[in-house]
């Protein structure tokens, strides 16, 4: 013990060359652990780096599939709508020959036979009929093309 009091200031030296040589040992560990991380991190950020380009590919692919796939069903719901068109312009032309040409109401006759029987003056009916007649038309019409819409979008949509 009196050795150490006589050469307490050997002894702090060596105390302190002991911990400075703990401390450069710890810090060289921490050094080299931060290299490992550092280096883990890097390949992290390649692989993810990589999964985002795969995945932008895999939108961009996915994206024109469905451009395509929209492309042929407007142009399906298109030709749907120009046969509905057609169709619907051939009624209406059959309906202005027959209104037109005389295939119209008959003429009711003078004097009804029977009293419980009730005559109509037959243009203004045959004008109430076409007009119930164009109002059918359009309702009908207004709800094929709706129908044609949403049969393409169902078919777009059953493809994704």
């Amino acid at each position: 013990m009196t050795f150490l009091l006589a050469n307490w200031r050997l002894v702090l030296l060596a105390v302190l060359l002991g911990v400075i040589g703990v401390q450069t040992w710890r810090l060289d560990r921490s050094q080299a652990e931060f290299k490992a991380l550092e280096a883990s991190f890097e390949q992290f950020k390649g692989s993810v780096r990589a999964l985002g380009e795969k995945a932008k590919a895999d939108v961009a692919l996915q994206q024109a599939k469905d451009n395509e796939r929209k492309a042929k069903s407007d142009a399906e719901n298109s030709k749907t709508r120009r046969d509905l068109s057609g169709v619907y312009a051939a009624y209406r032309s059959l309906r202005d020959s027959r209104s037109s040409g005389g295939g119209g109401l008959s003429a009711p006759g003078h004097a009804p036979g029977d009293p419980s029987r009730t005559c109509f003056d037959s243009a203004k009916f045959g004008a109430a009929l076409r007009r119930l007649d164009e109002g059918v038309l359009g309702i009908a019409e207004t709800g094929d093309q709706a129908i044609a819409d949403l049969d393409s979008a169902r078919r777009w949509a059953q493809g994704r």
